[in-house]
């Protein structure tokens, strides 16, 4: 059976699919290089640069896996620190949103509304709360508020960088384990067709009718008692 059509779906950390079939791949491409088998399939078009580049493709694909899975991790990673970002970002903006209140409640309360005060800051999505962030650093920049010093304003500042950096790095692993995992299909695809080249040579040279291709048939990992077909 053709092992591509069983790894369309988009995997978890790794798809143990693509794992199995490299591995089945890798089998065969060695019990085509043994001895007992390869002037025999040589006569049927398995060359050693056949061989190789199914090897390649088998050790490539790996790579992109295991590159794939990296990029996974890295991906949790910053999804837990822009999590732990946007709650300090959050922690930030109330503090400031306390200050004005103390400043403008009773006396202006019309500039409450230059501080978000009333708009429900845990919901917004990322482009909205940096925004928010960024137009309330420029109202500071010509404001002061109690307590709100300018070291707290830089803090501010720096947690809105910090909040936008992890959501830049966890797009930035999404887009690598997508491009792993296109890659490693790819490699997939190449050593899928090279093993069936060479299953096809073994069940010609090896056919299940004959009582002595058992062992052959076995390592080539062809069907004991019928042709061989991919479908």
């Amino acid at each position: 059976m053709d092992e591509t059509k069983k790894t369309n779906r988009e995997p978890g950390a790794l798809n143990y699919a693509q794992v199995v079939s490299l591995d089945v791949a890798a089998q065969i491409a060695a019990a085509a290089r043994k001895p007992a088998y390869h002037a025999t399939l040589l006569a049927r078009g398995i060359t050693d640069e056949t061989l190789d580049a199914l090897d390649t493709a088998v050790s490539e694909g790996k790579k992109e896996q295991a590159a794939a899975v990296e990029s996974d991790t890295g991906q949790w990673v910053s999804t837990s620190n822009e999590k732990l970002a946007r709650k300090e970002l959050l922690a930030g903006l109330r503090e400031v949103q306390t200050a004005a209140r103390q400043k403008w409640t009773r006396t202006q309360p019309a500039a409450l509304k230059g501080y978000y005060i009333g708009e429900n800051l845990p919901n917004m999505s990322r482009a909205t709360l940096v925004q928010v962030t960024e137009g309330i650093l420029l109202r500071l920049s010509t404001q002061t508020l109690p307590g709100i010093t300018p070291e707290t304003i830089t803090a501010l500042a720096a947690k809105r960088d910090t909040y936008v950096e992890a959501n830049q790095s966890q797009l930035g692993f999404i887009a690598g384990a997508k491009a792993r995992r296109e890659a490693a299909l790819e490699h997939l695809k190449t050593a899928t067709d090279l093993r069936i080249e060479v299953q096809f040579a073994a069940d010609a040279a090896y056919p299940f009718d004959n009582p002595k291709s058992a062992p052959a048939r076995t390592e080539f990992a062809l069907p004991p008692n019928r042709r061989f077909v991919t479908r």
